[in-house]
């Protein structure tokens, strides 16, 4: 059954609510370094783009819910990186979808954009 595409925005939007968490709301100067206030450990999914209106990308997990598609700023090195991009692209084409990560990290906009200093899963 096809749903209107209000719907669908609407209840994206809901599912998207996630719970009160004290944070930081600016986000660090270039540090190369680690900062140690605001990060906290989170559940990260990876979803893939089954169609061409949401691209693919991470969501946040929580008790209850998730949040909607993240931007997410890598702080994690080069060489992980690579790593990762490489498992990502390998999920892309196996079709694989919700794939999670254990993150350290620092909410920029709480719900919508991180900073991701650690990264865990199976690369």
């Amino acid at each position: 059954m096809k749903y209107p595409i209000i719907f669908v925005v609407v209840i994206s939007l809901l599912s998207g609510c996630v719970k009160n968490q004290a944070t930081t709301s600016s986000p660090s100067a270039t540090s190369s370094s680690k900062p140690k206030e605001g990060i906290h450990t989170l559940t990260l999914q990876y979803r893939i783009s089954m169609d061409a209106v949401a691209p693919s990308k991470f969501v946040a997990i929580y008790s209850t819910g998730m949040t909607m598609g993240l931007k997410v700023h890598w702080k994690i090195g080069e060489e992980k990186k690579k790593e990762l991009d490489a498992l990502l692209a390998q999920l892309e084409k196996d079709g694989s979808n919700g794939r999670e990560f254990t993150a350290k990290a620092k909410w920029i906009h709480e719900g919508f954009e991180l900073e991701v200093y650690e990264i865990e899963g199976k690369f």
